[in-house]
């Protein structure tokens, strides 16, 4: 029988790209300008916790596994907007 708990933390810089007019005096009179800044989370598809469990047994010769993982709050989707973080 083995189980095992992992928590893993993780802090990665994702690009936040803002797009903004400006306008001006001269055609095209509007133009878009890129903001770009930083922001701070977790590397992309890992969860926050892991467990896994698995049991065996062995007989002349027969063997067998039962295994189980369990995942949890996994980042999905990195967005500077709080309300639209995916976990």
């Amino acid at each position: 029988m083995t189980i095992n708990y992992t928590q893993t933390f993780s802090d990665v810089s994702y690009d936040r790209t803002v797009l903004k007019q400006e306008f001006l005096q001269v055609p095209p009179y509007v133009t878009l300008v890129e903001e770009v800044s930083p922001y701070n989370e977790r590397l992309l598809f890992q969860p926050k916790n892991i467990f896994n469990f698995t049991l065996g047994f062995e007989d002349k010769g027969w063997s067998s596994r039962l295994s189980f993982l369990f995942q949890n709050n996994i980042f999905s989707t990195p967005n500077f907007f709080e309300t639209l973080e995916c976990y």
